[in-house]
């Protein structure tokens, strides 16, 4: 099966889907579990160049500053809602 979520699309590295999908996992009590789990099947069907492995970690602080902009802009128009 699968999920195609056009929220943020953009032209990108494909690497960029694997560090968006992990980032998910970032604050799970065991992420580690998630991450390999995900990765087992996704490596499964794609293979990274070097380069894009070495970019990974830069793709997923830069999906976790956008989330940040982009909820924090949401929050000061009044369309999203603190907890």
């Amino acid at each position: 099966t699968g999920l195609l979520d056009f929220e943020f699309c953009a032209f990108d590295w494909r690497a960029t889907d694997f560090a968006i999908s992990i980032s998910k996992w970032i604050d799970e009590p065991d992420p580690f579990f998630f991450i390999s789990a995900f990765a087992q099947g996704y490596f499964a069907r794609v293979s990274f160049e070097p380069a894009e492995i070495e970019a990974l970690p830069f793709l997923i602080i830069m999906r976790l500053i956008s989330n940040i902009v982009f909820f924090t802009a949401r929050i000061r128009v009044g369309e999203e809602k603190l907890q």
